[in-house]
């Protein structure tokens, strides 16, 4: 078994005996025998529990993922009856990255199963796009950078960035709407994050035009990190950041 083959594996390349390595699953409040261990790595046992699986994984301090796809120590292995793939794909596989083909497999349904993973996935992006904008605004705003610049470059700039603020927070919070709408939580946001997007509206496309939603998200000045940093800067005075 596949298992038991990387529960060897990860056990010696932690230098446990099979008695320590259960002694440290009981220190994580589920404890798997060391007879258990030893019947599985001897092929005595031929399963494993979910629950098993998991807490093996967390006291070798290794991702249970690959307790079950050893990637990069085997070129193929079985996944299915009558399906083989390799480690890679077969890891795509489980994370819902990549559809195995096997009998009577369906590409739509297996997209409409993996309709969260993808949406939480698209979030995930849309909270890094934020980070990356938030990351430059703290930039502009140190003076080191801004001397060069004459006062109407330094605000256009200014106000780009802002534009660019309000895009990001719009497209973020229209998925978070559409995660709920389809019946899912809704991921949980970084406190300052949740707080832009519970105190500052974004008007919607249909009723401002891009290049002014800056202009409406910097007027409902909300007691807000990133826009002070951006009103100190437009000041002409260091933040606490600089």
């Amino acid at each position: 078994m596949v298992v038991a083959g990387q529960v060897k594996f990860w056990r010696d390349q932690r230098k446990l005996s099979a008695n320590e390595l259960s002694q440290r699953t009981a220190e994580l409040g589920s404890e798997v025998p060391r007879s258990v261990i030893a019947n599985l790595e001897n092929g005595r046992r031929e399963s494993i529990s979910v629950d098993e699986l998991l807490i093996l994984g967390a006291a070798l301090n290794v991702p249970p993922l690959l307790l079950l796809t050893p990637v990069g120590r085997v070129q193929n292995l079985r996944i299915l009856p009558d399906v083989e793939s390799t480690p890679w794909f077969s890891r795509g596989w489980i994370i819902g990255a990549r559809l195995v083909d096997y009998a009577g497999s369906s590409v739509q349904k297996w997209r409409d199963g993996r309709r969260v993973v993808a949406l939480y996935d698209v979030h995930r992006t849309l909270v890094q796009q934020y980070v990356q904008v938030q990351a430059r605004i703290r930039r502009i705003a140190d003076q080191t950078q801004l001397a060069a610049r004459t006062a109407l470059d330094h605000e256009r700039f200014l106000q780009a960035l802002v534009n660019e603020l309000a895009r990001s927070l719009h497209a973020l919070r229209t998925h978070r709407q559409l995660i709920e709408r389809e019946g899912f939580l809704i991921p949980e946001l970084p406190p300052a994050l949740t707080t832009l997007l519970n105190e500052v509206e974004v008007p919607d496309q249909e009723e401002q035009a891009p290049e002014d939603w800056g202009n409406a998200l910097a007027d409902q000045s909300a007691a807000e990190e990133l826009l002070l940093i951006l009103r100190q800067a437009q000041a002409g005075r260091p933040t606490d950041e600089a």
